[in-house]
């Protein structure tokens, strides 16, 4: 799909957005917080994993979700020759038909009209993303441990800015509005265990009642009502890769 193929199925009725696939809209992306040049996004639930510009030019951006089904929309709508391949958790930008590996997929990764592609990383720093990888999982598996031992105060005044504060419009923290990463690398560096940065992560996870009821009882130190005891090993591995998850999508790379 094209600028212009895009633009032809958002007509009559379905003049500004178009149902397409399941939890995807094509949609005009004009009025307020949006581009206003006649742009049209391919929506998968609140990410707009593509967008053509009428000059030919298109963007990708995952929102750090880089699940089966973002990679498939992206796979089945760009249409201009390219696509994505994943390998060992990391996402490539191939060309159909030899599929080779053209870069490292970033969030943002745009194509011009002419077909060049800017704000990929080359391939070959697939180590980096790995050190990052172990680095982030080595943190939540202290977080995870500090926490359950009671070490991980609840969430207050005095925790990180960009982890607490919230943006009035959508609810988000400020470091996911502003997608400032900054904070998060400190974290990881300092060992600075976060409780809001827990709770968002479990707020935007597939938990467990149970397993919220736990984090909630360590916070409020009622232990009786604890579903979980201290040590439990399935607390503590679901507890990690909440973590390890929420970090890993805000630091671009596939959970």
């Amino acid at each position: 799909m094209d600028w212009k193929s895009a633009r032809e199925q958002l007509t009559g009725r379905c003049a500004q957005s178009r149902k397409v696939a399941n939890n995807t809209y094509l949609e005009r992306l004009v009025g307020p917080n949006t581009v206003e040049d006649n742009s049209i996004g391919l929506r998968l639930h609140d990410t707009h994993v593509i967008v053509w510009y009428e000059d030919g030019s298109i963007v990708l951006n995952s929102g750090g979700w880089r699940t089966v089904t973002t990679k498939a929309r992206i796979n089945e709508y760009l249409g201009n020759g390219y696509g994505i391949s994943q390998e060992k958790g990391q996402w490539y930008i191939v060309k159909h038909g030899d599929w080779t590996k053209l870069c490292i997929f970033e969030d943002g990764i745009t194509f011009s009209p002419d077909g060049e592609i800017t704000g990929g990383k080359p391939v070959g720093e697939e180590k980096k993303a790995l050190k990052l990888r172990k680095t982030v999982n080595r943190y939540a598996d202290k977080f995870a441990h500090a926490f359950d031992s009671g070490k991980v105060s609840k969430p207050g005044a005095g925790d990180c800015f960009y982890c607490q504060m919230r943006e009035v419009k959508t609810g988000k923290p400020l470091g996911e509005c502003s997608h400032d990463n900054g904070h998060i690398l400190a974290h990881l560096e300092e060992n600075y265990f976060v409780p809001s940065l827990l709770n968002r992560a479990i707020e935007v996870s597939n938990t467990s009642i149970a397993f919220k009821a736990t984090v909630g009882a360590v916070w409020a130190n009622d232990p009786e009502h604890r579903f979980f005891k201290v040590g439990d090993k399935w607390f503590l591995n679901d507890l990690k890769k909440t973590i390890s998850k929420y970090l890993l999508k805000q630091l671009g790379q596939a959970a």
